[in-house]
């Protein structure tokens, strides 16, 4: 019975663990969004700051994606930026720079989308 309990010491590693994979994927989102940055000021920023909020949204509001609405708003983002729809009657980006932007924030998307969704439990059985 002693070899399926866990020690104090065993405990503090996985806490450890699990507490730099957290930060870890902190850090990650935040040069994600660092590396969005001057695309936002570029070609968004002048119509969707905290003047204007032209369609009601703010990107200077927007710091983060682990929140549900958050994540809407960065998904809606893309595609937008994606169709071509945004930044409307301005210069519109380069097809390298809105690639790379996109290809970012996909990227980004992905990874909070995946660790988010948790573990996926099934059956074992022959159906």
């Amino acid at each position: 019975m002693r070899c399926c309990r866990m020690s104090m010491l065993d405990r503090c590693l996985w806490g450890m663990l699990l507490a730099s994979l957290v930060a870890c994927d902190a850090v990650a989102a935040d040069n994600t969004l660092a590396k969005l940055q001057p695309f936002l000021e570029t070609h968004c920023l002048s119509c969707h700051d905290s003047n204007l909020k032209k369609g009601g949204l703010d990107l200077s509001q927007l710091t983060g994606w682990t929140k549900a609405e958050d994540f809407a708003r960065w998904v809606r983002i893309h595609d937008r930026v994606a169709k071509g729809e945004m930044p409307p009657g301005k210069r519109k980006p380069e097809a390298e720079e809105k690639s790379a932007f996109l290809a970012e924030l996909s990227q980004g998307l992905s990874k909070v989308h995946a660790a988010g969704k948790g573990t996926v439990l099934r059956r074992l059985n022959r159906l």
